[in-house]
């Protein structure tokens, strides 16, 4: 199975790095009702590991999926055996890969419920991927589904990214891409590599849209060497202060609250011809920016499409008033 691999790579990569102290002991042991690993590590893997004498007393009678949720392993953040565990329960929406997916390829899994888990075969243990090697890679892959799945956050992460490339995505080949390099990175940030509740969410994504707009407006150009090889985790800050100041002092600032508001009312006039709103909500409205709410993500109650409309432009115009 996928989590059977994956753990199995995991092991390995631990134990080759640092011997017979790859166990750091024992943890608060984590449910696995209904996983299905059968792997035994004193059975057919006995041999791949070539465990010690004093290794094999430890995985007597073990799977890989015990040693998960029993075990802490050397250097590992307490979230990876959290993940895996869970991942053999069903209960991880991961997509075992052995390459980097796009950032196009991890929206569109994103917005189907989907994260990707990276396990790269042809490579040596100390190559770096950006400023990852494999094993680290891959533990920040678990990390984001950690998020993906928190605090009751998962199926409004699903539909953030849904809106991105249903009504979203044609807007940015067609029109935004052109924005240069710094819009490239934050929309490769927003899209594929970021995690939050959606408060979170739509305030990055309506924050660099903003700077690009009103660098867009102001012909700022930017240095497309410095830019280019950088990678989807290294995004350009939303800084809108200076560029706020820059279209005030050159009289911009309306033609700039123009052209925005005309790009976020396209997108949203095209997620509204496709969502579902509630057509009376009786509670207060629901607001993007999390200030009216007091109660768990999961519980949030539906908007109508007034209520959407206007919270997405409070969160906006908040966005544009915060200082840097």
């Amino acid at each position: 199975s996928a989590p059977d691999f994956v753990a199995a790579y995991i092991l390995a990569y631990v134990r080759l790095r640092h011997g017979q102290k790859w166990c750091c002991g024992k943890r608060v042991a984590l449910p696995i009702d209904g996983a299905n690993s059968v792997f035994a590590l004193d059975g057919r893997l006995a041999e791949a590991f070539e465990w010690q004498d004093c290794e094999l007393n430890r995985v007597q009678g073990k799977t890989l999926c015990d040693i998960f949720s029993q075990f802490r392993l050397a250097k590992l953040p307490q979230h990876v055996g959290e993940c895996v565990a869970a991942w053999y329960r069903g209960e991880r929406p991961l997509k075992l890969m052995h390459k980097i997916p796009s950032a196009q390829a991890l929206l569109r899994m994103q917005a189907s419920g989907e994260r990707a888990c990276t396990a790269f075969l042809d490579c040596d243990l100390d190559r770096v991927y950006g400023h990852r090697d494999p094993l680290e890679f891959l533990v920040h892959d678990l990390s984001h589904i950690e998020k993906f799945v928190a605090n009751g956050m998962y199926q409004q992460q699903v539909g953030f990214f849904a809106f991105l490339r249903s009504s979203c995505a044609a807007r940015h080949a067609e029109v935004w891409s052109d924005f240069g390099h710094g819009w490239r990175l934050a929309w490769n940030y927003v899209t594929s590599d970021m995690n939050a509740s959606v408060c979170h969410l739509a305030a990055t994504f309506a924050a660099q849209l903003m700077v690009a707009v009103s660098k867009k407006i102001l012909g700022v150009v930017e240095d497309d060497e410095e830019w280019k090889d950088m990678k989807a985790d290294v995004y350009p800050r939303g800084k809108m202060g200076p560029l706020r100041v820059m279209l005030a002092e050159r009289n911009l600032l309306e033609q700039f609250e123009v052209a925005f508001v005309t790009e976020v009312d396209m997108v949203l006039a095209d997620h509204c011809s496709r969502a579902d709103f509630a057509k009376e909500v009786a509670c207060d409205p629901v607001d993007l920016a999390g200030r009216c709410l007091g109660m768990p993500f999961d519980e949030w109650t539906a908007p109508s499409r007034a209520q959407f409309l206007q919270s997405f432009g409070r969160l906006c115009s908040d966005q544009f008033q915060q200082v840097d």
